[in-house]
């Protein structure tokens, strides 16, 4: 059963010619990690309790808005991750529990 299920699998991966995408599909995956994680975090800010959120007063919003800043003036000096998500928990907390937003 494991042969049948790693030749069904895996046939693909050793193809007797080589196999080129064309320039168009290279460049749209080129995206597609974005728009995965896109995707994946917009919903978590935007949304809160099955209800669009969109106002001023969402402490998700302006943690994220501050990390994007944060990035943008540091992107020269190559920011570290860890910073960015330490930024937005210092950022996201205090708000969200004196103001529960």
């Amino acid at each position: 059963m494991s042969l049948v299920t790693i030749l069904t699998r895996a046939f693909f991966l050793f193809p007797k010619e080589t196999f080129k995408l064309p320039t168009w599909l290279e460049r749209a995956l080129f995206f597609a990690p974005i728009a995965a994680l896109s995707a994946v975090i917009a919903p978590e800010i935007f949304v809160v309790e099955h209800h669009f959120i969109a106002s001023a007063l969402n402490a998700k919003l302006i943690a994220s808005a501050c990390c994007i800043a944060y990035y943008f003036f540091q992107r020269k000096h190559t920011p570290s991750v860890l910073h960015i998500i330490l930024l937005g928990l210092f950022v996201y907390l205090p708000i969200h529990l004196i103001f529960e937003v």
